[in-house]
């Protein structure tokens, strides 16, 4: 390339006599390929930006259906989740309770009765027609209806749950808690257990 300027550059001197030209040349070459690769990088931003748009679809399917990761916040989990003031990272399985398919003693995450814009994490303590022995809920005794579940957190005294706003439809139930990811330390399989002292009275 430098050949090619000194060569050019001395043909302009001798021939032509006018260097002057020969920088207006080389100008408008300059020009006409940096808009020929500003145009060529745009067109990549744009089929970049076309495949992003179009694969948000499918990462948010992939969320609803499959699971994802999130935080844990709060103590009304303890000691489960977030021991010793320790934020876990928990894996919410969508696919393991697409079905209404859930269990006694799983941690779930339920949209909030009483915010529908909070999500809350809890253990299942009751089905659809088990008899709970409450905690300090209105009635001291509740039979879950159908369509519905008992959600606690293990954390007594430091939640607000079941037995604030009652029985919670099926149909909040978003996710279950599988996995703890994180800290590495911390890595294991969330407890499937109802505690001993929260037991329904009546099994349906």
């Amino acid at each position: 390339m430098v050949v090619c300027f000194a060569f050019g550059y001395c043909y302009s001197v001798i021939v032509i006599r006018s260097p002057f030209l020969y920088f207006s040349f080389l100008c408008t070459v300059n020009c006409v390929f940096y808009i020929a690769s500003t145009f060529t990088l745009l067109m990549k931003i744009s089929r970049t930006v076309k495949t992003l748009l179009l694969g948000i679809p499918i990462g948010v399917t992939l969320l609803d259906s499959v699971g994802y990761i999130a935080r844990v916040d709060g103590i009304s989990m303890q000691p489960a989740l977030n021991p010793d003031l320790v934020t876990d990272y928990v894996f919410l399985s969508s696919w393991a309770v697409r079905f209404n398919n859930i269990s006694r003693g799983e941690v779930v995450t339920v949209i909030s009765p009483r915010n529908p814009k909070q999500k809350i994490i809890k253990r299942i303590v009751g089905l659809e027609g088990d008899l709970i022995k409450t905690r300090g809920f209105k009635k001291p005794v509740v039979r879950v209806p159908d369509g519905h579940c008992w959600v606690e957190g293990d954390h007594v005294g430091h939640s607000v749950d079941s037995n604030t706003f009652g029985p919670v439809s099926l149909g909040l139930v978003t996710a279950k808690a599988t996995h703890i990811v994180w800290p590495p330390r911390r890595w294991q399989s969330v407890e499937c257990k109802i505690p001993e002292d929260r037991y329904p009275l009546e099994f349906h």
